[in-house]
């Protein structure tokens, strides 16, 4: 399964690298998280997030933003660009997916939806 999903992220990488696309997809997904938060849930250091998070503001993907109860508290949000950015990346994803499921008889089709079906299962137990 991981081997599928980094084969997905080099065959659709487009412009951004897959860290990049992967930060902004876990700020989109957490809101606005702090460079802490986004260190936390991509694995990484924070000055690792933190320099990830100057290449984005940078390329005008998010903006660093005070907190709103806050404002010593440093959020970071998504900006227009960033969400089209992340939008075309989710679709170029599922495209290539989409045409290779498309190749696959349906025997092979019916085994991974039931196949999904006991992930979705492992996952709402844990």
């Amino acid at each position: 399964m991981a081997r599928l999903v980094r084969r997905i992220k080099r065959e659709t990488a487009g412009s951004e690298s897959s860290s990049s696309i992967s930060a902004l997809a876990a700020i989109s997904r957490l809101g606005a998280p702090t460079v802490g938060e986004l260190a936390e849930v991509e694995g990484v250091s924070r000055p690792s997030a933190s320099a990830q998070a100057d290449l984005l503001e940078g390329r005008g993907l998010i903006r660093r933003a005070a907190g709103d109860l806050d404002r010593r508290l440093v959020r970071l949000r998504l900006t227009p660009a960033g969400e089209r950015v992340l939008a075309q990346s989710r679709n170029e994803r599922n495209a290539w997916l989409a045409r290779r499921l498309k190749r696959l008889p349906e025997a092979d089709l019916e085994t991974l939806e039931r196949a999904a079906e006991v992930l979705e299962r492992l996952e709402e137990e844990s």
